[in-house]
């Protein structure tokens, strides 16, 4: 788990991220990460982090043989 004391947003609005093989991707809301993640796994994905986790993890599953890897983030808010 990842962690922000920005618990306005002010400077890290994102509170997602999807790590993976090219780039990490950043998202502010959990249902643009279920979308983002519905058009990888090729069917629409529950806005939820479980759901996120399970669909990436059968994903990675049935493409063991490329050298593919997603894992998914929540950022925790805590205070100072």
């Amino acid at each position: 788990m990842f962690y922000t004391n920005d618990s306005n947003g002010t400077y890290f609005p994102d509170r997602y991220l999807l790590d993976n093989y090219e780039e990490p991707l950043y998202f502010e809301t959990i249902e643009d990460a279920a979308k983002h993640v519905s058009g990888i796994v090729g069917y629409e994905v529950d806005p939820t982090v479980k759901a996120i986790d399970d669909a990436l993890e059968d994903y990675v599953e049935e493409h063991e043989d490329e050298d593919i890897f997603y894992s998914f983030h929540e950022f925790k808010v805590v205070q100072d």
